[in-house]
């Protein structure tokens, strides 16, 4: 993966303090990972990111798989079916999916 540019740090913070996005659209504004964004802000010394900033900025599309009519959609269904957990968090209840790959 290629190092992350001034640029795009310069964007992530901007983003971030200026427009009040949440992780997950600057994530997909910027096209980098959530735990990257996590750690320019961290380096920013604009405050400790916590990982409830990334769970609390996703949404839960409940009709996604509605209408399986394309490979891309029966492929990724067969392989949470296989390897995936769909469960409610103890703590809080919160629907959760998980995706865990082997070597």
């Amino acid at each position: 993966m290629p190092a992350v540019t001034e640029k795009q740090k310069a964007l992530v913070t901007n983003l971030y303090i200026k427009k009040c996005t949440n992780l997950a659209e600057i994530a997909r504004r910027t096209n980098l990972s959530r735990p990257t964004i996590r750690k320019i802000l961290r380096q920013s010394g604009l405050r400790n990111v916590k990982k409830s900033d990334i769970d609390n900025s996703a949404f839960l599309n409940d009709k996604l798989f509605a209408n399986i009519d394309n490979e891309a959609s029966a492929y990724f269904l067969g392989l949470l079916y296989a390897d995936g957990n769909v469960y409610l968090r103890k703590s809080n209840g919160i629907p959760t999916v998980s995706l865990t790959l082997q070597k």
